[in-house]
């Protein structure tokens, strides 16, 4: 199981930078570009409309996993 939670870590940090690139480049790309009127925060918005429900699912597994990881631990300390 320690497998799956480093699995699960670099899964959520992986969406999560996804997330900020995804929205980073939307802000620019609203920003240099003469032809938009969205405000430069849409882009940002949008990025936490398509990521933020993958993060929630994510960060619950990961933390479900290391919960059953520590009461592993904490059962075989006790034998």
């Amino acid at each position: 199981m320690h497998k799956a939670e480093i699995i699960c870590k670099w899964l959520f940090w992986a969406t999560a930078a996804a997330a900020v690139v995804y929205g980073a480049a939307g802000m620019a790309g609203i920003l240099t570009s003469p032809l938009t009127g969205f405000p430069w925060w849409a882009a940002w918005a949008y990025a936490a409309q398509l990521f933020l429900l993958p993060l929630l699912a994510e960060g619950a597994a990961w933390a479900l996993v290391r919960r059953i990881n520590k009461t592993r631990a904490a059962r075989a300390e006790e034998k």
